[in-house]
């Protein structure tokens, strides 16, 4: 941490604790009905000083995303192929959904709501203080980035279609977009029931699509 400034480091701790602040106060009730003064009181900043951080308070959410999409490209190093690495993510993501439904709830209401590519304009990305604090001292951490999951998806699918597990003429943009489908149309089928079994349908739902392009 000693590479980075005084004033980056308290910018990144700042934002943290607002985004943990609002993730505790999802325990108790829905983002609609949280307060920015509420989030500011626990995460120790002044009201006023919320908007240098985030323009609105839905964009913690898209501040979230980033810092999820870094976890699960982490997470996903494991692996030893593309597909397996969406394999890997997806049952991770499922896992950690049967864990925290509320929260994986919000997350896909955000998705349904929010304009993201236009909140990309007006968000500060992850900073790599921030992704320093929140992963470690992790070879490389600055050079990943926190696109989101579409660039994930994207990422290993080439991997995918490069190793020959894929072939080649597959439609890298179609694929991607059938892959995303899954990810949040599968849940949102399966949020009435707190994401039980997510990760068990979202293998069975890829498995349809892979296989299907192998043939």
């Amino acid at each position: 941490m000693s590479h980075f400034t005084v004033r980056e480091i308290k910018y990144a701790k700042s934002r943290l604790r607002l985004l943990h602040s609002l993730i505790k106060e999802l325990k108790n009730k829905p983002a609609s009905e949280i307060k920015i003064k509420d989030l500011c009181k626990k995460a120790e900043i002044s009201e006023p000083s919320f908007y240098n951080y985030f323009p609105q308070k839905d964009d913690i959410f898209f501040y979230f995303v980033g810092l999820w999409s870094i976890e699960l490209f982490l997470y996903s190093q494991k692996s030893k192929s593309g597909l397996d690495s969406i394999y890997q993510f997806f049952s991770y993501t499922g896992k950690t959904s049967e864990l925290h439904p509320y929260l994986m709830k919000e997350l896909l209401a955000y998705q349904a709501r929010a304009d993201i590519l236009s909140r990309s304009k007006f968000v500060q990305p992850v900073t790599d203080a921030e992704k320093t604090i929140t992963f470690g001292s992790v070879d490389g951490i600055e050079k990943i980035s926190g696109d989101g999951l579409r660039t994930l998806i994207f990422q290993s699918l080439k991997k995918a279609v490069d190793d020959g597990e894929l072939p080649r003429a597959t439609n890298l943009d179609e694929v991607s977009m059938a892959v995303g489908g899954i990810f949040f149309g599968v849940a949102g089928l399966c949020a009435s029931l707190n994401f039980k079994n997510l990760s068990t349908h979202y293998k069975n739902s890829l498995e349809i699509i892979f296989n299907g392009l192998a043939k």
